[in-house]
């Protein structure tokens, strides 16, 4: 009897162990990648690094902005903007609000993954919302009107994951 009760614990232990390894690793909503573009509106190029995900309704990671210059640190960004909120549309599309450097203006940005490579294929679209995060974040959750101002992309790759 002693045996059969250590062996159903040991079955029991090993089948948590394995929900826990199997719930561990669930599929995760991210964007990641980086691009190089302009943007004709600022009359400015840069360089954008992507750590965007949706953990099971957890909003996190960041957006790294670099300038381009040869006097510029390409280690050293010029921006880390924490991330708000997001939304995942589909599998090529996701939309998420960061913060500026500038206190209480917040950036609305739209990415499209066309597929590879980035500089043909890719899209990047952002306005700015000032002083209103909440509106930030409800025009996320919508996902409806392109935000204002498209980036050109010259260069690199982003790349939506999508597993709802």
């Amino acid at each position: 009897m002693k045996k059969l009760t250590i062996l159903m614990l040991v079955v029991v232990m090993v089948l948590g162990l394995m929900l826990l390894a199997v719930g561990a690793s669930a599929p995760v909503n991210k964007v990641t990648g980086e691009i190089w573009g302009w943007v004709e509106y600022l009359g400015e190029s840069g360089h954008l690094v992507f750590d965007v995900y949706d953990r099971e309704g957890e909003d996190k990671g960041c957006v790294y902005f670099y300038e381009d210059g040869d006097d510029v640190d390409i280690n050293e960004p010029w921006m880390i903007s924490p991330v708000l909120c997001c939304h995942f549309v589909d599998e090529n599309t996701a939309w998420f609000a960061v913060e500026t450097e500038a206190t209480g203006v917040y950036m609305v940005i739209k990415v499209v993954d066309g597929g590879s490579p980035g500089a043909v294929c890719d899209e990047m679209y952002f306005d700015y919302v000032y002083y209103k995060l909440d509106a930030a974040c409800k025009m996320v959750a919508k996902a409806k009107k392109d935000p204002s101002f498209e980036a050109t992309i010259v260069g690199g790759n982003l790349v939506v994951h999508y597993c709802e």
